[in-house]
């Protein structure tokens, strides 16, 4: 979607998202007419001047934002199934290793259901939540259960999960601490929840600075590395977290695309593996939720 689509009035300038201060921020990197800076507080990398969450909103539930037919959004995001069911298999099996399967399992932001699809057999029950009702359509043929919208709006008849994961959503959310401390509510006792966002803390940020695919400008508003991640689970109220392997694959063609490089189509769905793209941390609910 063209940034011409937007009034003068859909764009706003913001605090730290996450520790709330908002002076003597250090500016980073300049994309017209938004800005990525740095919290001079607790060096969370975020997006200011961004669009407000009601137009952000406009683009998630326009008609084609996964699909290849769509303007903006995943354009490429049917075409990296089959790499991403290759990672989706690796992460679980780190989850199994950490002993973080089994029971009632909660993505938000599930996408087409590529995670939810290759979790089966990992736990006894797979419910997903997105935005996005293209995205809710097909993930709800490899799942259980499925719920359209915020996880605030999530009916309490689908119960408490042992787990909740949420894979490249919370640099999405304009307000991570308030999501986080309500997937906290959402969790059974001793229940855990999961987070895996890009790494802003990774070789690749400094190699390619302003050039740094995930910076997805203007749908990612906050960009993560360890410490500013593992702060938002202490914030929340969570126990310390630890960290989850997350090896990433993508497709030749993506990669080519990402670095200027031109790419034969023979080779273009190829899954190719590279290390530090993203962060995952998981961390156990306090308890202070329940009785």
């Amino acid at each position: 979607m063209e940034i011409n689509f937007f009034k003068p009035e859909d764009f706003e300038s913001t605090d730290c998202p996450l520790c709330g201060a908002g002076e003597r921020n250090i500016p980073l990197f300049h994309f017209n007419p938004f800005g990525v800076v740095r919290c001079s507080q607790c060096s969370l990398l975020y997006l200011s001047p961004r669009l407000k969450e009601s137009a952000i909103l406009r683009i998630y539930e326009e008609k084609g934002y996964y699909s290849s037919d769509g303007d903006s959004g995943y354009l490429s995001y049917a075409d990296q199934e089959r790499s991403l069911m290759l990672t989706f298999k690796r992460f679980l099996h780190y989850l199994l290793r950490k002993k973080l399967s089994g029971g009632d399992l909660l993505e938000v932001g599930c996408g087409f259901g590529y995670f939810l699809k290759e979790a089966q057999g990992y736990f006894r029950r797979r419910i997903g939540i997105d935005l996005s009702k293209e995205a809710i359509d097909k993930a709800s043929k490899v799942c259980d259960d499925v719920h359209q919208g915020p996880l605030e709006t999530l009916p309490r008849s689908f119960g408490l999960f042992d787990t909740i994961v949420a894979i490249n959503l919370i640099e999405h959310l304009y307000d991570p601490l308030q999501f986080l401390r309500e997937a906290k509510r959402r969790l059974k006792k001793g229940g855990t929840v999961v987070l895996a966002t890009p790494n802003a803390g990774s070789f690749w940020f400094y190699l390619m600075g302003r050039r740094w695919p995930s910076f997805k400008i203007p749908e990612h508003v906050t960009f993560f590395n360890f410490q500013s991640l593992s702060l938002l689970f202490l914030k929340a109220g969570c126990l310390k977290p630890i960290t989850i392997p997350f090896p990433h694959a993508f497709p030749l063609s993506l990669v080519g695309e990402k670095l200027g490089i031109g790419v034969p189509s023979t080779l273009g769905s190829l899954a190719i593996w590279l290390p530090g793209t993203m962060i995952a941390l998981a961390a156990m609910e306090d308890g202070s939720n329940h009785e």
